[in-house]
C-alpha cells in the first residue's frame, strides 16, 4: 500500500480534489430546492407549534400572577413577545419589532406578517382585553441594503438561496400550515455565490490541477527525451485553447473568476486564470530545471560549446523571467482590488493570501531556473572570473533595461542581481549543499523586495485614485441633479400633500415633514444627498418648524442664495452653493401655488453624502444609490474659495487660508508633503481649490510589512526542510546544535510575545471598555444637564406638547457632543430623537429597550449601559433617568455610541495591529538574529568538528589555535593534548602493528613456502634413492624429478608476487576513466574462456570516475573470475554486470547464480589470506576492498543459495 501511494499518490489526490470540485459545483450552482424546501416546511412548522406553546405558556403566566409577573423579568425569550391591553402596547421583550403605540390593522395579527423592516410569522391569545402576541423572523426586509443591513432569511432556517417572500404560490415555492397556503418562498433568478462556496470550488480545482501536474512531471521523467519535451508542450498548448475559448466561462459567477478582483490582460483576465497560469509556469521552471540537472549531472564528458550557449541563453531567458515577474506583481496592486497591504492585517482576505503564495511561486519558480542556469554555467566554465564577468555584464545590461525602458526604481532592479549573485557564491563556494543561513538570506532579499514593491505599486495607485477623488470632489454641481429635478418640479407644484399642508399649517412635524418628502419625492436617485426641507407661507413665516422655537431660516437662505450661490442654466429655481456653504451643495427654492393662487415656498438644501457624516449612525442610513465614497475616510479633505477655508473633514489641522499650506511651496497644484502628511492640491479655478492629505508612510510600515511577508514565506519554507529531514531521519536527535539553538531561541521569543500579545490585548481591551463607559456617562450626565436648562419648570413631557421641540434639542446636542440622542418617556416610548429616520424607516421600534428599561425602572437603576444592535450593527448605548427641576422622573435619556465608537474600535484595532506589528518585527528580527548568533556560537563546534574529521593514525594532526579561556577553550586545549598523546599511541601501536603483521606474514609466508618445499624434499630423497647413473632410463626420471621441482618453484615465485603485491600495493595513477568499456572489455575476455552468459546491463551512455585503470582492471578480473568459480558445473552460468546512477555516486551490482556463500564466512570475506578454495593465498577480495577504499570508494556483497551480488559504489567525476 504504501509503495502504490508513493507511485500513485499525486494521482490519487488529483482524481480526488477533481471530484471534489465537480460534486461541491453541482451542489453550489444546482437549481432544485425541493428537498432544502420540504426541510423548511418542516422546520418552520416546528418553530410554529413552539411558539404556540410558548404564547400558551406566557398566558397562564399572566392570567395566574398579573402582567407585573412578567414586567420585571430579564429573561431571554426564544420569540418576540408583545401585550396589548384595550389596545395599547403595554409590554415588550424586543425593540427590534417596528411596532406603534397602538394596535392596528398589520399588527397584532395571526399569521404572517409584513413589518416595515422584515417579514414576521405571529401568533396571538386573547384574555379580556388583553392581547398576547408573539412571532418570529421569517425574512429580513429593510427598505435599503448596505454592509449592516442585509434582507437575508432567519439563520435559523436553514434557506440555501436568495430570495422574496411572495403571497402568491406562482412560480414559488409555497409554504403551509395544517394543509393552508399561508405564504411561498421565490428565489431570485440571479443567485449570488457565497463568498466561502467560491473559495472552496477555487482550491479543489487549483489543488486539482496542481496535483495532476506533479502526477504527469512523475510519470514523464521516465521518458526518452523527445516524448518528455511533447508532454508539456500539449498542457501548454491546450492551456492556450483554454484561454481562447473560455473554457473557465462555468465559473464566472465566482469571486476568483470575475475581472472586478482581478484582470491585467487576454492571458490574465482574471484572478483564476492567473492562479492557473502561475501554476504552470512553476511547473514548467521545475521541468526544464530537472531535465537541465539531470543532463549535467549524467554528462561526464567536457560540455560541448553550444551546450555552453544553451546555458548562457536559459540565465539570459531567466533575467527576463524576473522583469515579467515584477510586472506581474505590480498588475496584482494596480489592476486588482484585492488588498494586499500587509501591515494593515485585518483587511486582509483569502485573496489577499492567494496573492502573496502565488507571488512566492513565481519568485521560487525563478530561483529554481536560475539556480540550474548557473550551475550548469559553472559546470561548463569552471573558472570563476569568467562567471563573475558573466554576472557582472548580465547586471549591467538588465540595469540600463530596466531603469531606462521600464523605468523601474533603482533599488527595485537590484533584486535579481543579488539573487544572482548569491547562487553564484553558493555553487561555487558550499557546493550545492544550499545551508540554512544563505536560505535565511535568499528570504530576506525577497522579503524585503516584495515590501518594497508593494508600498511602491500601493503609492503609485494611491495618487491616481487621490487625483480621481480629487476632481470628483473638485464641484458638487452635476448637471443630472439638475435634470432630475426639472422632472420632479412639477411634481411638487400640484402634489395634494403640499397643498393640504399649505391649507392646514401646524398639522405635522419636521421629522414627519422630512419622511414624507423622502418617501414621497425624494427618493432613489436622490438619496445621494441628505436633503434638508423648510416650508414658508406666503406672508414667510414658516409653516412646518419646530415647537416654540421662533428663528427662521428664511432670511438665512435668502442669504446664501444671493451671496453664495449661481443660478442653474436649466432650471432658475436650482442654485448651485459655490462655496459649500452650511455644507449645501445646492439650494433649491421652489414656489408651490395653492388651490387659492397663494404663493408659498418650498426649499431644499442638498448636501452630498459623498464624505459621510461623522455622527450617529451615517452608514447604517446609506443606500446603494448614496455614491459614497468610503475610500475617502483614510483622507484628510479641504476645500478653499477664494483662498479660504470653507470646509474641512479628518485629522489634518487646515490653515484657514491656501496660503498657509503652500507657504515656502512652488506647487501651484500637484504634490507636496507638509507636517508629516502628503498632500494633493487641485485648482479647480483660481478661486476654488481643493486638497487630499494623507499620512506618509514610516519607516516601521515598511518593516512591519516586510515582517509579515518573512514570517509568511518562512512558514512556507518549513514545508521542504520538514520534507528533507524526512527524507534523511525521523529523529530530533539527528538535529544539529545549531538548529536546536534555533528552535529553542525562536521558540523562547515565541511564546514570550504571545504572552505579551494576549496581555496587551486583554489590558487594552478592558482599558477601552472601561473608557467608553466613562466617555459616554460624562456625555450623558453633560446631556441631561444641557437638556434640564433648555426645558425649565417643565412638570410633563409629551410628544404633542414638547415633541418637536425635544427632536430640535435632541439635535444640537447631539452636534455638539456627536452622538445620537433619545429621550423616552417613563413607559419606555420615545419622545424624540435626534436621529427619527431611524424610527421611521423602521429599524428599530420606537419603544426603549426591555432590558435597559427593567434595570431603570424597576430595578432603580441610576445609569445602565449595554450593547444594542441594529441589523449586523452592535454598538454600546446607555441610559439613565432624567429628571425634572422639582426632582420627579420625567423621562430615560439614551445615547447611543456608534459613531465615536467606531473611532475608538478603529484605535484599539489599530493599538491590536500594532502589537501585532512589533510582535511579527521582533519574531522576524529574532530568527535572524538566532541563525546568525548561533552560527557564531556554534562557529568553535564546527572547527572542533572539522579537525576530529582530519585526525589520522600515524599522520602529524595540526592543533587547534584558539585564543578564548571559555568552555570551547577549555575543549580546544583538552583536545590539543589529546593529540599529543594519540600521536606518541599511534606511533607505539604502528610500532607494534608492524611487528605484529611482519610475524604474522612470516607464519604465512612460511606456511605458503613450507607447502611446496616437502613435495620438493620428497622428489629428491625418491631421486636419491632410485638413481643410478647405469639405468638407461635414469635420465627421465631425473627430467621427472626437476619438471616437478621447477612447478613447485613457480609455485613459490607466485606466491612470493602475490604478497609482495598486497603488501606493497602501487600508487594509484588517477585519470578520468569510464568504467562502461573497461567492463565491457573484461566480458569480452572471460567469455571466450567459458561457456557462460556473461553480459553488462545499463541504461547509461557513459560513467566517468577519477581512478587508475590498471587497478581497476584488477578488480573486476578478480571479482568476475570469482563469480565464474562459484558457479557449479551442473548449472547454466549467468553472470551480470549492472550499472546505475545515485545523485553523487555510482552504484555497480556482479550478480552471479553460483551455489552463494554460507552465512558463517560472511564476516571474514574480505580479511587477508582466507580463502574458500583448495588452491589460492586469500588475498584478491581483500585486494579488491583495499582498492576500491583507496578510490574513495565502497564495497559489499549479498548472498543466498541462489546466488551471490558484489556491490560497488564509487563517485563521479567532479
Amino acid at each position: 500500500m504504501i509503495h502504490f501511494f508513493r507511485k500513485y499518490g499525486f494521482l490519487v489526490l488529483s482524481i480526488s480534489f477533481a471530484s471534489l470540485f465537480v460534486l461541491f459545483y453541482q451542489f453550489v450552482f444546482h437549481q432544485d430546492y425541493s428537498n432544502e424546501i420540504k426541510t423548511f416546511q418542516k422546520d418552520f412548522n416546528f418553530t410554529t407549534h413552539k411558539l404556540h406553546d410558548f404564547l400558551a405558556t406566557k398566558k397562564s403566566e399572566i392570567e395566574k400572577f398579573g402582567l407585573d409577573s412578567i414586567t420585571q423579568q430579564n429573561t431571554n425569550d426564544p420569540f418576540y413577545f408583545h401585550v396589548y391591553k384595550s389596545d395599547s402596547l403595554v409590554y415588550w421583550n424586543t425593540n427590534q419589532l417596528p411596532l406603534a403605540r397602538f394596535s392596528d390593522l398589520h399588527y397584532p395579527a395571526k399569521g404572517v406578517v409584513h413589518l416595515q423592516n422584515g417579514w414576521y410569522y405571529s401568533d396571538i391569545m386573547t384574555s379580556g382585553n388583553t392581547v398576547l402576541a408573539a412571532s418570529f423572523l421569517i425574512k429580513k426586509d429593510y427598505q435599503y441594503e448596505n454592509k449592516n443591513l442585509r434582507n437575508d432569511f432567519n439563520p435559523e432556517f436553514v434557506i440555501p438561496f436568495k430570495g422574496s417572500i411572495v403571497l402568491e404560490k406562482e412560480n414559488a415555492y409555497p409554504i403551509y400550515k395544517a394543509g393552508q397556503f399561508i405564504f411561498a418562498l421565490y428565489p431570485f433568478e440571479v443567485q449570488p455565490i457565497p463568498s466561502s462556496s467560491s473559495d472552496l470550488l477555487l482550491a479543489f480545482l487549483l489543488l486539482a490541477i496542481s496535483f495532476a501536474l506533479l502526477t504527469i512531471h512523475q510519470q514523464t521523467k521516465r521518458l526518452r527525451n523527445s516524448l518528455y519535451w511533447l508532454i508539456p508542450i500539449l498542457i501548454f498548448g491546450i492551456r492556450f485553447i483554454s484561454l481562447k475559448g473560455n473554457w473557465f466561462s462555468f465559473l464566472e459567477e465566482t469571486t476568483a473568476f470575475q475581472p472586478t478582483l482581478y484582470a491585467s490582460s487576454e492571458w490574465f483576465p482574471n484572478f483564476g486564470e492567473f492562479l492557473i497560469n502561475c501554476i504552470l509556469l512553476l511547473y514548467l521552471c521545475e521541468i526544464v530545471s530537472w531535465k537541465v540537472n539531470r543532463f549535467i549531472d549524467s554528462t561526464r564528458k567536457t560540455i560541448r560549446n553550444w551546450h555552453t550557449v544553451a546555458f548562457l541563453v536559459m540565465y539570459f531567458v531567466g533575467l527576463i523571467f524576473s522583469i515579467f515577474i515584477a510586472d506581474i506583481y505590480r498588475g496584482l496592486v494596480e489592476n486588482a482590488s484585492i488588498p494586499l497591504e500587509v501591515n494593515k492585517l485585518f483587511s486582509l482576505n483569502f485573496y489577499s493570501f492567494l496573492a502573496m503564495i502565488s507571488m512566492g511561486i513565481l519568485f521560487y519558480g525563478y530561483y529554481q531556473w536560475m539556480r540550474t542556469s548557473i550551475k550548469a554555467l559553472h559546470k561548463s566554465i569552471s573558472k570563476t572570473s569568467w562567471l563573475l564577468l558573466i554576472w557582472m555584464l548580465s547586471s549591467a545590461i538588465y540595469l540600463i533595461v530596466d531603469l531606462n525602458v521600464r523605468n523601474s526604481m533603482l533599488v527595485l532592479s537590484f533584486w535579481p542581481l543579488l539573487i544572482n549573485l548569491l547562487i553564484f557564491i553558493e555553487i561555487s563556494k558550499f557546493k550545492n549543499k544550499q545551508p540554512f543561513t544563505y536560505g535565511v538570506i535568499v528570504l530576506f532579499i525577497f522579503s524585503v523586495y516584495v515590501s518594497m514593491n508593494l508600498q511602491e505599486y500601493y503609492d503609485i495607485k494611491e495618487k491616481q485614485e487621490r487625483e480621481l477623488y480629487a476632481n470628483q470632489l473638485a464641484s458638487d454641481q452635476d448637471i443630472t441633479t439638475e435634470v432630475e429635478y426639472t422632472n420632479l418640479a412639477p411634481k411638487l407644484q400640484t402634489d395634494n400633500y403640499l397643498q393640504k399642508l399649505i391649507k392646514f399649517p401646524d398639522r405635522v412635524g419636521v421629522s414627519e415633514f422630512k419622511d414624507a418628502m423622502e418617501r414621497k419625492f425624494f427618493h432613489g436617485f436622490w438619496e445621494r444627498y441628505d436633503v434638508d426641507f423648510f416650508l414658508f407661507n406666503s406672508n414667510n413665516e414658516a409653516i412646518v418648524n419646530y415647537k416654540n422655537v421662533s428663528r427662521s431660516r428664511l432670511n438665512f437662505l435668502e442669504s446664501i442664495i444671493s451671496k453664495h450661490s449661481a443660478t442653474s442654466e436649466i432650471d432658475s429655481n436650482i442654485f448651485f452653493i459655490k462655496d459649500f456653504t452650511s455644507q449645501y451643495s445646492y439650494i433649491i427654492r421652489q414656489p408651490i401655488y395653492g388651490q387659492d393662487s397663494v404663493r408659498s415656498l418650498l426649499f431644499c438644501g442638498l448636501k452630498s453624502k459623498r464624505i459621510p457624516e461623522k455622527i450617529g449612525f451615517p452608514k447604517l442610513l446609506l443606500s446603494s444609490n448614496a455614491k459614497v465614497f468610503e475610500p475617502l475616510e483614510e483622507y484628510s479633505i479641504a476645500k478653499y474659495y477664494n483662498g479660504k477655508l470653507v470646509s474641512r473633514n479628518g485629522k489634518f489641522s487646515y490653515p484657514s487660508r491656501d496660503a498657509g499650506l503652500t507657504k515656502n511651496i512652488s506647487t501651484i497644484s500637484g504634490y507636496f508633503n507638509s507636517d508629516g502628511y502628503n498632500h494633493y492640491l487641485l485648482r479647480r479655478t483660481e478661486r476654488d481649490s481643493i486638497v487630499l492629505s494623507r499620512q506618509n508612510h514610516s519607516t516601521i510600515q515598511f518593516f512591519t510589512s516586510f515582517s509579515y511577508l518573512f514570517s509568511f514565506y518562512g512558514l512556507f519554507l518549513l514545508i521542504p526542510i520538514y520534507i528533507r529531514s524526512k527524507k534523511t531521519s525521523n529523529s530530533v536527535r539527528s538535529l544539529t546544535l545549531a538548529v536546536r539553538i534555533q528552535i529553542v531561541l525562536i521558540g523562547l521569543v515565541f511564546v514570550a510575545l504571545v504572552a505579551f500579545g494576549w496581555g496587551s490585548g486583554l489590558f487594552v481591551r478592558n482599558q477601552y471598555q472601561a473608557y467608553t463607559n466613562e466617555l459616554i456617562r460624562e456625555r450623558i450626565h453633560s446631556v441631561e444637564i444641557d437638556l434640564k436648562q433648555q426645558l425649565g419648570e417643565v412638570e410633563e413631557l409629551s410628544v404633542a406638547k414638547q415633541g418637536d421641540f425635544l427632536e430640535y434639542a435632541l439635535r444640537n446636542l447631539s452636534s455638539v457632543f456627536v452622538t445620537d440622542i433619545n429621550l423616552y418617556d417613563r413607559n419606555g416610548f420615545l419622545l424624540a430623537s435626534s436621529r427619527p429616520k431611524v424610527y421611521n424607516i423602521g429599524l428599530i421600534s420606537e419603544q426603549m429597550n426591555r432590558l435597559a428599561l427593567n434595570q431603570l425602572k424597576h430595578n432603580k437603576k441610576s445609569e445602565f449601559f449595554h450593547q444594542e444592535k441594529i441589523g449586523n450593527l452592535d454598538y454600546l448605548s446607555g441610559y439613565v433617568p432624567f429628571y425634572g427641576s422639582d426632582g420627579n422622573l420625567l423621562a430615560y435619556l439614551n445615547l447611543q455610541h456608534f459613531g465615536q465608537q467606531k473611532g475608538f474600535e478603529d484605535q484599539i484595532q489599530e493599538f491590536l495591529v500594532a502589537i501585532m506589528n512589533v510582535f511579527i518585527l521582533l519574531l522576524a528580527l529574532s530568527i535572524i538574529v538566532t541563525v546568525f548568533v548561533s552560527t557564531w556560537v556554534t562557529s568553535p563546534l564546527r572547527i572542533l568538528q572539522q579537525n576530529f574529521a582530519k585526525v589520522q593514525l600515524g599522520k602529524y594532526n595540526q592543533p587547534i589555535e584558539y585564543a578564548a579561556s571559555d568552555e570551547i577553550g577549555i575543549l580546544v586545549k583538552e583536545y590539543n593534548q589529546k593529540l599529543e598523546e594519540l600521536a606518541y599511541a599511534a606511533q607505539q601501536l604502528a610500532q607494534n602493528e608492524r611487528e605484529s603483521a611482519w610475524r604474522e606474514m612470516a607464519k604465512q609466508v612460511a606456511h605458503e613456502i613450507k607447502n611446496p618445499l616437502t613435495p620438493m624434499k620428497l622428489s629428491l630423497q625418491q631421486l636419491q634413492r632410485v638413481f643410478d647413473p647405469s639405468d638407461p632410463h635414469s635420465k627421465e626420471k631425473i627430467d621427472k624429478v626437476a619438471s616437478s621441482i621447477i612447478g613447485q618453484i613457480d609455485a613459490l615465485a607466485k606466491i612470493a608476487n602475490e604478497f609482495s603485491n598486497f603488501a606493497k600495493m602501487p600508487k594509484a595513477q588517477e585519470v578520468n576513466l569510464d568504467l562502461i568499456p573497461l567492463i565491457e572489455g573484461v566480458l569480452v575476455v572471460f567469455s571466450q574462456e567459458v561457456a557462460i552468459d556473461l553480459r553488462l546491463e545499463t541504461s547509461l551512455k557513459q560513467c566517468w570516475i577519477h581512478a587508475d585503470k590498471d587497478l581497476m582492471l584488477r578488480v573486476f578480473n578478480n571479482l568476475i573470475k570469482n563469480a565464474i568459480q562459484a558457479i557449479p558445473a551442473e548449472r547454466e552460468g549467468k553472470i551480470t554486470v549492472k550499472i546505475t546512477s545515485t545523485e553523487a555516486s555510482w552504484l555497480i551490482a556482479i550478480e552471479d547464480n553460483g551455489k552463494g556463500i554460507p552465512a558463517e564466512l560472511h564476516t571474514k570475506l574480505f580479511v587477508p589470506y582466507f580463502t574458500t578454495k583448495s588452491t589460492g593465498t586469500g588475498l584478491g577480495l581483500a585486494m579488491v576492498k583495499q582498492i576500491i577504499e583507496m578510490h574513495r570508494g565502497k564495497i559489499w556483497f549479498e548472498s543466498d543459495t541462489a546466488g551471490t551480488t558484489f556491490w560497488i559504489e564509487i563517485s563521479k567525476t567532479i
